[in-house]
């Protein structure tokens, strides 16, 4: 696209979606004992499968653990087990140790050990900590090691989506009223922004309507009440689908499908206004029109067990009765809080629960952050428990709300392998698996399919030139025919494809070619050295890279019919070698 765009206008990127998602079978929960009658006992940490395990296997099978006898003040643990490929490591449940579960097994799904820290919930660590100190001396039975029951993460690549915004109480009933979604998908969609409502304001207040208004912010997931970084910002929305500030009408909701035969459904009302999210509202007639936003439905666990309570709580900040704060909601500033409500933040497994959350509203019981010490303001489900006692109109009352469930489709430890390692092409191109000989039905296969269908259609799609580096004949031949089968179809854009792999010779490249008859393929041998410009080091990459900068600065200098070829018009621009050198012969 980078070497396409130098020579010409618009690019269509079709993004193609991973599908099918994975199973963990058997992650191992890191949990901690308060000896405590009445305490709830927490899951502080699980540790997921690493590029060099499996998810399919069970490493808690015979993984061991022993307590060091260290006492609680310094409440390390030794693990261990044949199938993790270790003798022994110690590790700590504190973040101040130095040493703790993210520190000695990595946060990375391509650390070197067999597994990382999926999830490591500091706050609730130190918290359990300080539950030991005053239960005695650390012992074996604190600090145990659980196979958790298997994680079911078997959803197509997903966009994320924020708990249901919520009325306040209207004759003792609280009612859903809207929820949003980010327009992109993936995992990276759920810490990219969040959200924040202020300036709610009751019925009747402004201009005499029978519906309150409020304000709404998109901001960057990672800013701070103090120092905020607002990308879009809504104000006077109301809940009144005749009003011209309705929220729908303001920000948008459509979105389109598209099945496995290309036919798009567009679904929703109003164009989407919005560059990162669009609204989906409760159906008209299931709220009170004097309800406005003022707070919101329980976050869902990211972490599938048979007790729901074991994981750790979204905690909530009560920042509009604090003077350092300027929203309550979802604490996402406070140390250590901040790290185990991220957490959240994440794919969710199917066997969804809301666990030990809370809803939050400006006029109910929620549970709190305690402050810097820890062993304040908790209950025994490990808590403060506060009423801000506010009303709609107030300036207090400002919340704000983060987005959760988005998802790549795949397990998060599959590389993406580089053109000539072990298992790239048929298995893993992208990571896409293509498994032949059963191409056809293949993940992979059905995802490209799917994204070859969705611009299929001449009427809502204009393109010209086709390219889809990392699909080769040689190892692709389903997913490269359709991409034939398409533009010969369409009969107005040209497939700049790729017969054969990198160590493939001319004689190689010849043969596949006879095996391809259309007036609307093009292929080019050899293989292209070039500069990445992200890490400004030489990669190889197959020729569909750059051929269509050079097709594009082709019809700059000459007309479309002129070959992109020869001296003028058909040098390289952005290649420093090829991969084989040909003769004259």
């Amino acid at each position: 696209v980078q070497n396409y765009l130098r020579e010409a206008g618009v690019a269509t990127i079709v993004r193609v979606g991973h599908i099918g998602g994975y199973t963990h079978v058997a992650p191992i929960g890191i949990k901690v004992y308060s000896g405590e009658t009445g305490k709830v006992d927490k899951v502080i940490g699980v540790l997921h499968a690493t590029s060099t395990g499996s998810v399919s296997d069970d490493y808690s099978a015979d993984a061991t653990i022993t307590a060091t006898g260290e006492g609680v003040t310094s409440p390390k643990f030794i693990i261990g087990g044949t199938t993790l490929g270790i003798s022994g490591i110690t590790s700590s449940i504190d973040a101040t140790d130095g040493n703790d579960i993210s520190d000695v097994f990595g946060e990375s799904p391509f650390g070197t050990k067999k597994v990382y820290a999926y999830k490591y919930f500091e706050h609730a660590a130190v918290h359990m900590k300080n539950h030991l100190n005053d239960h005695g001396e650390l012992g074996a039975t604190e600090i145990r090691l659980e196979p958790l029951p298997p994680q079911d993460f078997s959803h197509d690549i997903k966009n994320a989506t924020t708990p249901w915004i919520k009325s306040q109480l209207i004759s003792g009933e609280r009612y859903d009223l809207f929820k949003l979604h980010t327009l992109g998908d993936g995992t990276y969609t759920n810490q990219e922004v969040k959200i924040s409502i202020f300036n709610i304001k009751a019925a009747g207040t402004t201009n005499a309507s029978d519906y309150g208004t409020f304000s709404l912010s998109i901001r960057k997931f990672e800013d701070t009440d103090k120092s905020q970084n607002v990308l879009e910002t809504y104000n006077n929305l109301t809940m009144d689908p005749a009003s011209s500030n309705y929220i729908l009408k303001r920000i948008g909701d459509m979105n389109v499908s598209i099945d496995a035969n290309g036919k798009m459904t567009m679904n929703g009302d109003y164009q989407n206004r919005s560059k990162y999210v669009r609204v989906q509202v409760a159906e008209e007639g299931s709220f009170p029109i004097t309800a406005v936003p003022f707070g919101h439905g329980k976050y869902i666990n990211p972490i599938y067990t048979t007790s729901a309570t074991d994981i750790p709580a979204v905690i909530f900040s009560t920042g509009s009765i604090s003077d350092s704060k300027k929203y309550s909601g979802i604490d996402l500033e406070t140390a250590g809080v901040k790290i185990d409500n991220k957490a959240y933040l994440s794919p969710l497994p199917k066997d969804e629960v809301t666990g030990g959350n809370t809803e939050f509203s400006f006029d109910a019981d929620i549970n709190v952050a305690a402050g810097t010490d820890t062993t304040q303001a908790y209950d025994d489900d490990g808590f403060g428990t506060i009423n801000l006692g506010l009303s709609p109109g107030s300036t207090s009352a400002q919340f704000t709300i983060a987005f959760q469930g988005g998802f790549d489709g795949i397990e998060p430890n599959r590389k993406s392998l580089k053109a000539g390692e072990s298992g790239w092409g048929d298995e893993n191109s992208q990571k896409f698996n293509f498994n032949r000989p059963t191409q056809a039905t293949s993940s992979g296969s059905i995802a490209y399919v799917r994204a070859i269908n969705a611009v299929s259609n001449p009427d809502d799609f204009d393109i010209n030139l086709v390219s889809t580096p990392g699909i080769v004949r040689q190892h692709h031949p389903y997913v490269f025919d359709k991409v034939v089968d398409m533009v010969e179809s369409r009969e107005d854009a040209f497939f700049i494809g790729e017969l054969a792999d990198h160590e493939a010779t001319i004689t190689d490249v010849a043969g596949f070619g006879n095996d391809v008859d259309s007036n609307y393929v093009g292929t080019y041998y050899p293989w292209v050295k070039t500069i990445d410009s992200r890490t400004n080091k030489l990669t190889v990459v197959p020729p569909s890279v750059l051929m269509p900068g050079i097709y594009a600065e082709n019809d700059t200098v000459a007309a479309e019919w002129f070959a992109p070829a020869g001296l003028n018009r058909g040098g390289i621009t952005g290649a420093v070698s090829v991969l084989n050198r040909l003769t004259h012969a």
